[in-house]
């Protein structure tokens, strides 16, 4: 027998423009397709790591990458807002986070910002 594969989504909490704070909150973004225990990390640290872009927009400096916008029905992934404003110039649907912005933390390879989930999709 197959082991069952399911996709659950839970509403953790509806987006709000200021967070229990006050502070000022950016959002929604989202991400897709990391792995479920990559998700459950954010989730219980409440920071989201990324690193140097690969590929054609290769770089040698660490980002957070996500889209902008509502986590689309059927996609595994999360959604989530920070009170982190992500870089001037990003793409306006691919928004990044890097070094030098206040709120951004630096770690050996990584960049990484403080985030609430308001969503989540994810294969068990």
């Amino acid at each position: 027998m197959g082991q069952k594969v399911g996709i659950f989504r839970r509403i953790l909490s509806k987006a709000s423009p200021r967070n229990y704070t006050g502070t000022k909150m950016f959002g929604p973004f989202y991400r897709i397709y990391d792995a479920p225990d990559v998700i459950r990390k954010v989730i219980q640290s409440g920071e989201l790591w990324g690193k140097a872009a690969t590929g054609i927009f290769r770089t040698d400096f660490p980002k957070v990458k996500a889209y902008k916008g509502h986590l689309p029905k059927g996609l595994i992934g999360f959604e989530f807002e920070t009170d982190v404003e992500p870089n001037l110039g990003s793409i306006p649907s691919k928004p990044v986070w890097s070094n030098g912005r206040p709120g951004v933390a630096v770690e050996g390879e990584y960049a990484k910002i403080r985030v609430r989930i308001i969503s989540q999709n994810v294969l068990e």
